[in-house]
């Protein structure tokens, strides 16, 4: 090898780095430290004048000359190899994090994060230990986490899912924060499709194995969502959604596709649908686990409730467009398809802890108290509301409670065995029901009294229980 292959080999490495992107350059130096490929090139160097002098003198050792040659030419071999396999493991360290900073701030000014991303990645489990807090400011910046949903990546999702790197991020709620309210607008989010394969509405959605495993260990694990609050920004995106108005004239008109079952639906983008069914879910995964508080369940259960009394607020009944002849059913509009939505939501976790409770024969779930009121309250306010729905929404929406209480009454009677579980179920839905009642006027009691009267009479259950219900509930019969 001559001095003048090393310039070769020099001309090509720096061509090679030119070509690279600004974020990869700024990696290559985070990696990289200087001292390798100048040292590299010292000796390598050093090794080529000493082999052009022993050829100018004239001495005459071909091993020497060989061996000399040959060295020159593997120290920066072995240099580039070396700086290669440094890059590629990309292991970060405490001494770093400056120049880890001023990486991530150069991919957010290019707009360009599949080297941050990589970098991350590789180094999920050691952030905790060699990050400071303007660093993580800086990893979870709204255009980051926004670029990377906008793209189906979900690395700031799997870094909050650890639990560790969780507790050593200052203010992780803000970061929590920042990260839910995108997943909660993008359109193909891992949250959307979650949401939408248990609920139907779009039938081209896929779930990969790798996002049902993050989602098992965030949205769906019970420690976790109740940990980080996950709730909370997503009542915040619904609430700022419909609260802005912008909702309004659409979601007040008839929409038979936005509660469609084939095809894609319109519910299907609805950042407030997936909101909802996201907090629904994480009750169901709550109750299911039983590994959190009573306080926990009062939360998600009100946060529901935030929802629904946002959307009961800004829908308007319109004549024409609820009680058109053409068969929308009891919620035409989009709003009142959310309406009647959260209210089944209530029940179906109802029913879920009494599956898991052996449909009544073991003593129920304590943690069920806080969605039967909130049921209940939210049942109550829409009557009130009367304005905002169809009154045919609204007794139905009530009978669908009432009926729920009576049949627990029912299973209580004809139970052989396990009396005191059934007669337990029984309480559960009536305390929680009539406490329910506390916050409604005479003029709401009255209307509860006309519609238990007209419930249908056809159903023994009812019919035998009617009197019961009156006096539990403090209504007058006629």
């Amino acid at each position: 090898m001559t001095l003048g292959s090393l310039l070769t080999i020099i001309g090509l490495v720096l061509a090679i780095y030119s070509l690279a992107s600004p974020s990869q350059r700024k990696s290559i130096s985070l990696f990289v430290p200087l001292w390798i490929p100048y040292t590299a090139l010292g000796f390598s160097g050093v090794l080529l004048i000493v082999l052009e002098l022993l050829i100018q003198w004239d001495i005459k050792s071909p091993l020497s000359i060989f061996l000399l040659g040959t060295t020159a030419f593997t120290i920066p071999l072995a240099a580039i190899l070396w700086s290669l396999q440094l890059w590629q493991k990309a292991i970060l360290t405490k001494h770093s994090d400056a120049k880890f900073r001023d990486f991530i701030h150069s991919c957010i000014q290019d707009d360009a994060y599949s080297e941050a991303v990589r970098i991350l990645d590789k180094n999920k489990q050691a952030l905790a230990g060699v990050l400071k807090k303007q660093t993580f400011d800086l990893i979870f910046d709204s255009r980051f986490v926004r670029a990377m949903s906008n793209s189906q990546t979900w690395i700031h999702l799997e870094l909050l899912s650890d639990f560790a790197l969780l507790d050593s991020i200052p203010n992780y709620h803000s970061a929590l924060d920042r990260t839910i309210r995108e997943l909660a607008v993008a359109e193909d989010s891992v949250l959307r499709k979650t949401a939408i394969m248990k609920e139907g509405g779009d039938e081209t959605v896929y779930l990969s194995e790798n996002d049902k495993e993050l989602m098992g260990k965030t949205f769906q694990n019970a420690n976790w969502y109740h940990k980080c609050r996950a709730g909370y920004p997503l009542v915040i995106v619904a609430w700022e959604r419909i609260s802005s108005g912008i909702m309004d004239e659409t979601y007040n008109q008839a929409d038979a596709l936005y509660g469609s079952r084939q095809g894609i639906s319109t519910r299907s983008r609805c950042p407030v649908f997936i909101a909802m069914k996201t907090i629904t879910h994480a009750l169901e995964y709550a109750i299911e686990q039983n590994t959190c508080e009573e306080r926990d369940i009062h939360e998600d259960s009100v946060s529901l409730w935030d929802i629904f009394k946002t959307i009961c607020d800004r829908s308007v009944y319109q004549k024409e467009t609820w009680d058109e002849p053409f068969g929308f059913g009891d919620y035409p509009t989009p709003y009142g398809y959310l309406l009647a939505e959260i209210l089944y939501d209530y029940k179906r976790i109802c029913d879920y802890g009494l599956r898991l409770c052996n449909y009544g024969n073991k003593r129920p779930i304590s943690l069920l108290g806080p969605v039967i009121y909130m049921w209940a309250h939210s049942v109550f306010y829409m009557c009130k509301k009367y304005e905002s729905t169809s009154q045919e929404l609204r007794k139905n929406s009530v009978v669908n409670l009432l009926e729920m209480i009576v049949e627990r009454r029912q299973f209580e009677i004809n139970v052989v065995e396990n009396r005191e579980e059934a007669a337990a179920w029984t309480r559960l839905f009536v305390d929680n029901t009539v406490n329910a009642m506390s916050s409604i006027g005479d003029e709401m009691r009255i209307y509860l009294s006309n519609i238990v009267d007209k419930m249908d009479p056809g159903k023994p259950h009812i019919l035998a229980n009617r009197e019961w219900l009156v006096g539990e509930l403090g209504l007058n019969s006629k």
